[in-house]
């Protein structure tokens, strides 16, 4: 059961609504939707707001599939960091991502010219997130 699924349960276990959910801790309806479907990441942050406002434990909402959870701060850093990257350096860390992710070979684009591709870097960068949930 992932973190996403434990908070469905938990605040389904309250018998509150997603809206009266998101409500109590001042976040969207939206927002917990994509929470509970795995669409976003529960970060340490948003855990620990539920723990406090529902006097729960934050080891309750960890997932076993959950490997590890990244916080927004480290979403924000990584974001900040790439978007810092020359295009030569980030198609490095793309290709070192594409190999610590096992990602098929042929779905590695080839760069001829860094400059010309930059939209191209910043488009497959964002399918990475989004795709592998990095």
């Amino acid at each position: 059961m992932t973190s996403g699924e434990r908070i469905k349960k938990f605040r389904e276990r309250l018998g509150l609504s997603q809206s009266e959910f998101a409500r109590r801790l001042k976040y969207t309806r939206t927002y917990i939707y994509q929470l509970e479907k795995g669409l976003r990441n529960a970060g340490l942050s948003v855990l620990k707001k539920i723990s406090e406002t529902f006097n729960i434990s934050i080891a309750e909402l960890i997932g076993e599939k959950d490997k590890f959870i990244i916080t927004e701060d480290d979403e924000s850093f990584l974001r900040r960091l790439i978007s810092s990257l020359t295009p030569e350096e980030k198609e490095k860390v793309l290709k070192s991502i594409y190999m610590l992710k096992k990602i098929p070979l042929r779905e590695i684009p080839v760069f001829t010219s860094p400059m010309r591709h930059r939209n191209k870097l910043n488009e497959i960068q964002n399918l990475i997130f989004k795709k592998y949930r990095i």
